[in-house]
């Protein structure tokens, strides 16, 4: 088992999770990533010396969660890999509450994950989960983040001991 493999267990995981999400303007689950959010580029936008469009089309798409490997260990006896599962949402309503639907979809994705306790049979939730809403003035977008370590089993041995 590999962390990637791992990622690529998570993405449709959390796209169940959060299915019945209505979140945004068109009020759509989160769109769900590897990584990072995709490039967009608009149709027309002329980039301007440092590649950097001349309209804004860096805005990605909300509602968002991305899937990031923090870090990991390996042993022959398996391994463990710190994911962070980034919340990303736009509300501009001047009542500034779109924090609770980062908090929404962190919820959401923590009770799939603590029901299940086990994503794909092979990956299983490990320790205390934590999460953050960050609460900087970002108006009208809103981000929060929950941290997960989980374990996998180990690589076997192709090669006889001697």
């Amino acid at each position: 088992m590999t962390a990637v493999m791992l990622l690529h267990a998570l993405k449709p995981f959390i796209q169940e999770a959060t299915r019945n999400a209505q979140l945004g303007r068109d009020q759509e689950p989160p769109d769900v990533y590897l990584g990072h959010l995709p490039k967009q580029r608009v149709p027309g936008a002329r980039l301007t010396g440092g590649d950097r469009p001349t309209q804004r089309d860096d805005v990605p798409r909300t509602p968002y969660v991305l899937i990031q490997l923090a870090d990991g260990k390996d042993s022959n006896g398996g391994g463990t890999a710190t994911v962070h599962l980034v919340v990303g949402t736009y509300d501009d309503g001047t009542d500034q509450q779109g924090y609770l639907d980062v908090l929404n979809i962190l919820e959401d994705i923590k009770q799939a994950i603590l029901r299940a306790g086990i994503v794909d049979m092979k990956y299983e939730i490990e320790g205390e989960m934590k999460y953050i809403i960050y609460d900087n003035d970002a108006w009208p977008h809103w981000f929060g983040m929950l941290t997960t370590t989980w374990g996998f089993p180990g690589t076997e041995r192709e090669v006889p001991l001697l």
